[in-house]
């Protein structure tokens, strides 16, 4: 017989979904955004070069990699966040999780680390026995993801830094040499692309759009 569904736990799903429907409905470009998916960060880094097509054995690796980031204490309790309910839409993942893994070793309920149901479903998820906590719905803050990509190693990442933080990338960066913030002027400089580097990017968005399962999931 399949365990009874508890009612906090239906309660929370349903809230959940609420905040899903409202975060999609005002997603903004990575460049405009403060919070990240792990799956989405992961999606990014895994894109085979030059193509939109991901390696989806180094997505799983690097979501993985980012939850073992997150329980070494890589971030702060404030920079690692879920969705949970409107109006605020965001709250902070560490307390929950830690309280959760408390009670599942308390009661003896089977707790699971799925790297793999991607963002359609809860961080955290109770509505059925075994607990289990999603990795790729996790959201990181700006400063958490640019850390991480920063930090990775991946070859990938040097690109996802560029297209997604413009304003931290020094133009002499193309060579290899260091990352480093840019100074105002440079910003100032990045930030008025002309017109043919536009209708590129906006080509490239709706690309995106198209092959993105993290934006898929909001596109219904």
């Amino acid at each position: 017989m399949d365990n009874p569904v508890p009612e906090d736990g239906v309660k929370r799903r349903a809230e959940w979904e609420e905040a899903f429907t409202e975060w999609c409905r005002t997603l903004k470009s990575p460049r405009l955004r403060e919070q990240f998916y792990i799956e989405e960060i992961a999606q990014e880094l895994s894109r085979r070069p030059r193509r939109l097509e991901m390696d989806h054995l180094e997505r799983r690796r690097i979501v993985g990699n980012l939850f073992q980031w997150i329980q070494r204490g890589e971030f702060s309790d404030s920079e690692v966040m879920m969705l949970t309910r409107k109006p605020e839409l965001f709250g902070p993942f560490m307390p929950e999780y830690r309280s959760v893994r408390e009670e599942a070793a308390r009661d003896g309920i089977e707790f699971l680390v799925d790297l793999d149901r991607g963002v359609k479903y809860p961080a955290l998820e109770y509505k059925y026995k075994p607990i289990e906590i999603n990795v790729g719905a996790i959201f990181l803050q700006r400063a958490a993801a640019q850390r991480y990509l920063k930090q990775c190693g991946l070859e990938s990442a040097q690109r996802v830094l560029i297209e997604w933080f413009p304003d931290l990338i020094s133009s002499t960066d193309a060579d290899g040499t260091p990352l480093r913030p840019m100074s105002n002027g440079q910003a100032k400089a990045r930030a008025k692309p002309g017109p043919r580097p536009e209708r590129r990017e906006k080509i490239a968005a709706k690309e995106t759009l198209k092959n993105s399962s993290v934006l898929g999931g909001c596109l219904g």
